[in-house]
């Protein structure tokens, strides 16, 4: 499970560090780089754990909405390779698209880390009232 927050510094060819404490998860692990959906932040997924977000909007080719589901987060992801110094290279148009700069925020997201613009990360949590969305989420849960 992937928790907590560490940044770091994107170099002049676009790569970027593991933060240490998700190297011992990932060492060896198969990784896929996708576009967030919901904010504009990059998803980092395990292999198998991108299969299983993407798994069920596979299940038929009959619906026109899940086939665009699919395209978007298949046609939007890049495999990831980590080199020897445990860094990754993040395209320029994933830059974009999450408006890194020099600096980029990782932030454990349970199964996968998502990977912020730092000032765009500070703002989307000042805006968040945790209190109003535990309440509503519970009360989801108990109907």
């Amino acid at each position: 499970m992937f928790v907590g927050q560490s940044e770091h510094s994107i170099d002049q060819q676009g790569r970027v560090a593991l933060p240490v404490s998700y190297r011992g998860e990932l060492s060896d692990a198969k990784l896929v780089l996708v576009k967030g959906y919901f904010e504009k932040c990059l998803w980092l997924f395990e292999t198998t754990e991108y299969g299983k977000m993407i798994d069920p909007f596979t299940d038929t080719v009959f619906d026109e909405r899940k086939r665009g589901m699919v395209r978007y987060f298949t046609g939007s992801a890049d495999h990831v390779e980590l080199d020897s110094a445990k860094r990754f290279r993040i395209s320029p148009e994933k830059q974009e698209f999450a408006e890194l700069d020099k600096r980029v925020l990782f932030v454990g997201a349970a199964n996968h880390i998502e990977l912020w613009n730092p000032a765009e990360f500070e703002t989307y949590m000042e805006e968040i009232d945790v209190g109003k969305l535990t309440e509503e989420l519970m009360g989801q849960a108990a109907s």
